[in-house]
């Protein structure tokens, strides 16, 4: 039923004549001269496989895909990642061109990537001016259409390194929950990144949320999807809570993102968040449009010292002081007062929980549940375990 069409003269990306298909027997490997697997850019494109970014709507996946393709077309490490100049291929099926042509001018300007570093290495297509559907429904059966054969033949002709189309599920016509349908596209675009030897990298969206960080398996249709790939990563926006412990202003959370490396078949998993900020640029046209670029979370503790923690110890000890950051007498009104901070600035309340949270963490503080003046329990913080280094015991 989701079989592609078995005529070669129909397709370019069917299997070789009956007549010409055995079993093929092993013979002497040598592990030395085996091929290496081509990672085209970090971990996440690769040669020969398809692969998915996936994340909600709204949380800069268009974006950091086109900062990835320049990074590519220019040999730049424009979001820290080192590579090659690649040849890369932009089809976006949703966007018109003039809205892509302002995305990548965004970009190129705020990083400073000339017309020159991408030339002859950048192709950007748009499906309302040049569709683009590689499988359907017939008559109740799904098939993949010819397009995959002319995508096959432009990777070959213009020599393209990697493949992005934005988002899959407007590169078919299928039952988007119809698992067999989807894996028969998946598997196709497997075939032309495998003979276009290329890498080919799949945006999507997630379901509705529920509340919790999605991941690549609340990827909207047929989970078919998650197992055709070879490498799967989400966006997720930073929480209220994170931004909290990094003092953002709530007001612009929404401008932070993280990707997680969710599925590496072929590599190590990264098991490091990478975090993005979106700033803004502004066209000599006017228009605004936002770019994304790496972000390192704050480090709370860079500007105490560690001798710092006995005196705030011991300025803990002399009173009674609550772990709430909504009482009168939270502790870290204390920290902050021998740190000489502003316990009401939202970066640097966010610090203090922070440094509470790990103090008690590592047993510096400790919390205490008790009845407080009117008898009701609350959450005490306390000194731990007494900090020696640099004090006379």
């Amino acid at each position: 039923k989701y079989a592609t069409p078995r005529n070669l003269e129909e397709s370019a990306l069917e299997a070789a004549p009956v007549d010409d298909w055995d079993a093929r027997p092993v013979v002497y490997l040598d592990e030395a001269n085996l091929a290496r697997r081509d990672f085209v850019y970090s971990n996440c494109y690769i040669r020969q496989f398809v692969s998915m970014m996936v994340a909600e709507p709204g949380k800069g996946k268009s974006i950091k895909a086109i900062c990835e393709a320049v990074a590519m077309a220019s040999g730049k490490p424009l979001l820290g990642v080192e590579t090659q100049r690649r040849r890369v291929w932009i089809y976006n099926l949703e966007d018109p061109m003039q809205e892509m042509q302002r995305r990548l001018v965004a970009v190129m300007k705020h990083y400073g990537v000339s017309f020159s570093d991408i030339e002859g290495h950048l192709f950007m297509n748009s499906g309302r001016d040049d569709p683009l559907k590689l499988g359907y429904m017939h008559r109740g059966d799904a098939k993949v259409s010819e397009m995959a054969d002319r995508m096959l033949h432009v990777i070959q002709k213009r020599e393209i390194d990697a493949v992005i189309l934005d988002p899959f599920v407007s590169a078919h016509d299928m039952p988007e929950n119809d698992n067999g349908a989807v894996d028969a596209v998946v598997k196709a675009l497997n075939i032309v990144a495998d003979r276009g030897n290329c890498a080919i990298q799949l945006i999507h969206h997630t379901r509705k949320g529920n509340g919790n960080t999605p991941g690549v398996e609340d990827s909207r249709g047929a989970s078919s999807l998650i197992g055709a790939v070879r490498h799967a990563r989400r966006l997720a926006g930073m929480s209220k809570e994170e931004g909290a412990s990094a003092g953002i202003d709530a007001n612009q959370v929404w401008r932070y993102q993280r990707e997680y490396a969710s599925k590496d078949n072929l590599a190590p998993p990264n098991l490091e968040n990478s975090w993005l900020h979106m700033v803004t640029v502004k066209l000599d046209n006017g228009d605004e449009v936002g770019v994304l670029e790496p972000w390192q979370w704050p480090d709370a503790f860079e500007d105490v010292p560690t001798w710092m923690i006995r005196v705030c110890q011991e300025a803990i000890a002399q009173g009674e002081y609550r772990a709430d950051s909504r009482s009168p007498e939270w502790v870290g009104y204390v920290i902050a007062a021998q740190l000489d901070w502003d316990a009401e600035n939202e970066q640097r309340k966010g610090f203090l929980k922070t440094i509470i949270d790990e103090w008690v963490k590592n047993g510096i503080l400790k919390l205490e549940e008790r009845p407080d003046k009117k008898r009701r329990n609350r959450k005490f913080v306390v000194v731990g375990e007494w900090f020696r280094q640099g004090f006379d015991e």
